[in-house]
């Protein structure tokens, strides 16, 4: 606890205050009406009228302390007389000053305190004028007017009690004494001149007159001072008659003031009321008269009264001020407390320092339990990340508000949604800022819009989006489709959807369009968006193919899923449905386009009889032909008609075989030969070339293992291995069973795989690839320097060897550039340990440079065509 230090003319402010003689006297009307404005202004409990003497604070009047004195090394208001000026403490918690002080660990228990110094008129402070509050409270440069102008009341209320008490002192006499009217107070003329200097001193401070009653001749008598109080020549008179008087009072004030003059003279006791006076140029002025009678006739009647008139104008002014002010914090207090938002106001932390009735019921916190939490910190959702209340109070500092909408965690655990505007308010006196943040709870306007978006977007029977959502979907997705990629839209019909309204009833149709519509979606990915256009008409938006084929294909799958027979009330009904397919390709095209394409397509459909049309013939006629193309596929493996040939692998250096080259071809019994070009693709979407490399590879290892048996070893077998074989988990399994079971010794294998598989390989690829490698499997990258990865996975994944793609051997006799790269690969290769295999040598010349460059192994058909096993010579 630390006192206030005593400053060296603490004797001379000992003797201004002792002059105004205010200490241990009883309490006035006056200043009790200072405290309680005090207190109304500041809701404040505590306000207090302190003069602090040598050794204690002194209470002229107080609210909420019930003592008359504290010891001044305690006293907050000895810190504002030492020091001469204002004294603000926001937290007497935090201050080192008063954090131990008996005020504060005890009753009254200040926690918050503002207080301005009492100036006598030869510029002492004598006292304090203050309030305190027993929780956390700041008190703004703005904030301390009310006070500095009640303060300066009290100056002026001690020097007009000053002023009484020598009026009183000057107006006694014996019986026999006279007073002297000429002056207006009871005093002989002999009195020294001093006195009569100190008397207008007095009253120039404190804004009186003195006034005398002659009630025996019906005279008022006014001084030189209320005179120019009043704008008035005081040489034009100053003898005034009872009714001349009443002439200058407020017709409005009158009927209080006289009966209340007139009473108190009856009753022998002195007067204080307030009203106003007519001044010389028409204004009304706001006056304080006091009164007590002075002189009385024998038979005890009063003869003589005297007193003063005091302007109270300023001090009207003020109390008008501070009622409006204390109206609008009713007000404010009225709207913060009322309203229907909920309302927050944080310091410049962001920590919470109030917030209003209806923020606690919309998330449950009470006040006491918000105070000192970020909102951010107690409403935490868990939808928002730390990015967004960056940019949110980025957003407040640098332009002043944000508003947006946000989620909130209630008190109860239950998340809603709230409108919500953050504003940044800076006390200019203070220099603090403040946040205040309104709240509207959301969470039902947005169940409200739901509901109608539901109703609005929703197809009612089926649950699907209906038209106006999927136009909306269709126009999205034409807007962010990649350049390269295929957006489809498929239209599908129900075949004699009225017959079967019409016989079995509508029951019987809306059942039909609840499975078709459950069929669709479940035959589809959640990219896909399936709608109920109308009646029997569903729509399908295919945002990202491939190519157009894809959108054949899912016609297929959904023909054959929705077309099954359902059961409904005993009976089997029989689906039958069509599509029409439009297309968006690279060109630019609007949403009606492709629903118009569509909607052609579908009526093709309709009439041919067909399961489905494109727009384009040569798009239907393709896809069919794909289509075609995987049945006859099925077919082929079932009949044995596909076969494994192989093309020899030679050392160039010595031209020996060292390795075979299995290779799938189809004779197909009434096309001939099928192009593995046409067909691998095919069976990649169709799902068959998991099925496909299966038999391939085991057709090869026993094939290989019965060469080997007959004990020819003409190097390793090299298989080709696709995307969707090696991507699958069973992958590394199916290899080494396949091993195991024909006996071929895993050394002897090597996997050839596309440079174009590695653009995006994951770790379980890498883990599939490893392993097979951990048990003799060798790795061979085909088609190397096609692709578009970055050379430095050459580093990181399972590879033992590259194959230089054929189109850089055919350019190696006419273009230098593909030279350059045949040498690059094979600089680069070599370097990494790895064997290097031309493939695609046709002529000595090309075969003859790879030499030289130091390429070990080639193959083309400068050596061997491919040809079954047993025609290889």
């Amino acid at each position: 606890m630390h006192s206030a230090p005593i400053p060296k003319n603490e004797p001379a402010r000992q003797a201004a205050l002792e002059r105004y003689a205010i200490l241990d006297t009883e309490r006035e009307a006056a200043y009790e009406r200072i405290i309680r404005i005090l207190c109304h202004v500041y809701a404040a409990p505590i306000a207090t009228v302190t003069f602090v003497d040598r050794d204690r604070q002194w209470f002229k009047s107080t609210r909420g302390i019930n003592d008359c004195q504290t010891a001044r090394e305690i006293s907050f208001c000895g810190h504002v007389v030492y020091q001469a000026e204002p004294l603000v403490v926001d937290d007497t918690h935090q201050d080192e000053r008063f954090h131990d002080n008996p005020l504060v660990t005890g009753p009254p228990h200040v926690r918050a305190y503002a207080g301005v110094p009492i100036v006598s008129l030869d510029g002492f402070a004598i006292g304090v004028l203050c309030v305190q509050d027993q929780r956390l409270r700041s008190f703004s440069e703005l904030d301390l007017t009310p006070l500095h102008d009640l303060a300066q009341m009290v100056t002026d209320e001690l020097e007009l009690r000053l002023a009484h008490r020598e009026l009183a002192r000057a107006t006694e006499h014996d019986e026999g004494h006279q007073l002297a009217g000429a002056t207006g107070v009871c005093m002989d003329l002999s009195e020294q001149e001093a006195e009569r200097e100190r008397y207008r001193l007095a009253q120039e401070a404190a804004r009186f007159g003195i006034w005398e009653w002659n009630l025996e001749h019906d005279a008022v008598y006014w001084d030189e001072a209320c005179w120019r109080m009043l704008g008035y020549d005081p040489a034009e008179g100053r003898t005034l008659a009872f009714a001349d008087w009443r002439d200058l009072v407020h017709p409005d004030d009158l009927a209080r003031v006289e009966p209340v003059v007139i009473a108190q003279v009856r009753r022998s006791e002195p007067f204080t009321i307030e009203f106003r006076y007519k001044c010389a140029d028409g204004a009304w002025l706001w006056v304080q008269g006091r009164g007590h009678i002075v002189k009385r006739a024998p038979d005890g009647q009063p003869q003589l009264l005297m007193g003063t008139h005091v302007e109270i104008e300023q001090l009207k002014q003020t109390e008008h001020a501070l009622r409006l002010r204390e109206q609008e914090l009713q007000q404010a207090a009225i709207i913060f407390e009322e309203a229907r938002e909920g309302i927050v106001i944080t310091d410049s932390d962001a920590r919470i320092i109030t917030v209003n009735r209806a923020f606690t019921e919309i998330t449950g916190y009470p006040e006491d339990e918000a105070i000192g939490w970020r909102p951010q910190d107690l409403l935490e959702s868990g939808y928002h990340d730390q990015e967004f209340f960056d940019a949110k109070w980025r957003t407040v500092d640098e332009q002043g508000s944000w508003t947006g909408e946000m989620w909130g965690r209630r008190r109860d655990g239950k998340i809603y949604s709230e409108w919500t505007t953050i504003r940044k308010l800076h006390d200019e006196d203070s220099g603090r800022i403040y946040y205040v943040g309104i709240i509207s709870e959301t969470t039902h306007i947005r169940e409200y819009q739901q509901q109608l978006e539901h109703v609005l977007y929703v197809d009612s029977l089926t649950e699907l989006p209906n038209r106006s959502l999927f136009w909306s979907r269709l126009e999205q997705s034409l807007r962010q489709k990649p350049r390269n990629s295929t957006l489809a839209v498929l239209l599908a019909d129900v075949r004699s959807f009225g017959e079967l309204n019409y016989s079995l009833g509508h029951a019987a149709g809306d059942h039909a369009l609840k499975v078709i519509s459950k069929r669709f979606s479940e035959a589809l990915d959640q990219t896909a968006t399936v709608a109920r256009l109308s009646g029997d008409e569903f729509g399908v938006l295919l945002p990202q193919l491939k190519n157009p084929e894809e959108a054949a294909i899912t016609a297929e799958r959904l023909l054959v899923t929705a077309e099954e027979p359902l059961a409904f009330d005993g009976n089997e009904i029989p689906l039958s449905l069509c599509l029409g397919v439009g297309l968006a390709g690279q060109e630019p095209a609007s949403a009606s386009t492709i629903m118009e394409q569509a909607n052609a397509a579908l009526r093709e459909a309709k009439s041919e009889g067909m399961g489905y049309r494109f727009y384009s013939e040569e798009l239907t006629k393709r896809a069919r032909d794909r289509l075609q193309l995987a049945s006859e596929m099925r077919r082929a493996l079932d009949a044995g008609q596909f076969a494994v040939h192989y093309q020899p692998q030679i050392d160039i250096v010595s031209g020996k075989w060292c390795g075979l080259e299995a290779l799938l071809r189809w004779d197909h019994p009434d096309h001939g030969p099928i192009s593995p070009a046409r067909f691998i693709p095919v069976a990649e979407r169709s799902g068959l070339i998991g099925r496909l490399g299966a038999w391939v590879l085991e057709q090869a290892c026993w094939e290989n293992q019965a060469l080997r048996a007959k004990g020819h070893d003409w190097g390793g077998l090299a298989v080709n291995v696709t995307a969707p074989e090696i991507t699958d988990p069973a992958f590394a399994d199916r290899v080494l069973e396949t091993l195991e079971r024909t006996s071929l010794p895993p050394s002897c294998l090597e996997l050839e795989i596309t440079e174009s598989l590695w653009v995006n390989t994951d770790s379980q690829t890498v883990e599939t690839l490893e392993r097979l490698r951990r048990r003799g499997v060798s790795v061979a990258v085909d088609d190397f320097g096609t692709g578009y990865s970055a050379l430095s996975y050459l580093k990181d994944l399972p590879v033992d060897r590259l194959k230089i793609d054929r189109s850089f051997i055919h350019a190696l006799e006419h273009e230098s550039r593909a030279t350059a790269i045949t040498d690059a690969i094979l600089a680069l290769g070599h370097s990494l340990g790895l064997t290097i295999i031309a493939e695609g040598i046709e002529t000595r010349e090309q075969e003859a440079y790879l030499r030289e460059a130091g390429c070990e192994i080639g193959q083309g058909f400068y050596y061997a065509r491919p040809a079954l096993l047993g025609a290889l010579h």
